[in-house]
């Protein structure tokens, strides 16, 4: 008697299973093409190109100019120095060495200064950006996540595997899935992905 109820309960199950309608889907190739998510990259390149271009860059390039024509002079008038025949000469250029010493100080500090603020800059804006990036991301998966489950129920699945990711081993989730027992829908979301946009 026992062995008829396992029977039957075992057939009930096998045939419960057997009626199971599994789908899988890409989220890295959905990810890759969604349009929404390709919008906001060409969005989020122009941010990092305006914080790496921004007016605080021509800054430093101007005080570096500026530092090193006047370091350059001081080292001229220094190797020129020894050459002078007079010490009228020698301690006029002596006196310039000095004054351009001063300046080139000034010039220095000048140059590490807007250096200090551009980099600070950088660094703030860039911090800002990718905190707006991680919310972006996530909330583009989101949207992706929704529309996997809209297309599920249109296609009637009981089940959607994400068959791209990776376990911490590099290797996915599913080692073997056999291609005519699952339905993948990874086009179909795509598809109404870009429709919908």
């Amino acid at each position: 008697m026992i062995r008829l109820i396992l029977a039957f309960t075992f057939l009930g199950c096998a045939a419960a299973f057997a009626q199971l309608r599994v789908g899988v889907v890409r989220m890295d190739a959905i990810f890759l093409d969604d349009p929404e998510k390709l919008a906001y990259s060409e969005k989020a390149q122009a941010q990092i190109k305006a914080i790496s271009n921004n007016e605080r860059k021509n800054n430093v390039q101007l005080k570096a100019q500026e530092f090193q024509m006047i370091d350059a002079e001081v080292k001229k008038l220094i190797k020129s120095f020894e050459d002078l025949p007079t010490e009228t000469q020698k301690a006029d250029a002596t006196k310039k060495i000095q004054e351009l010493g001063v300046e080139r100080g000034k010039k220095q500090t000048a140059l590490q200064s807007a250096m200090q603020d551009y980099e600070e800059f950088q660094k703030k804006e860039t911090q800002a950006l990718n905190q707006e990036m991680a919310l972006k991301m996530r909330s583009i998966l989101n949207n992706i996540i929704v529309h996997v489950t809209k297309v599920a129920k249109e296609k009637d699945l009981d089940y959607v595997f994400e068959t791209s990711g990776n376990t911490n081993t590099g290797i996915s989730v599913f080692a073997f899935i056999k291609k005519e027992s699952v339905i993948d829908i990874t086009e179909d979301v795509l598809k109404e992905l870009k429709r919908i946009k």
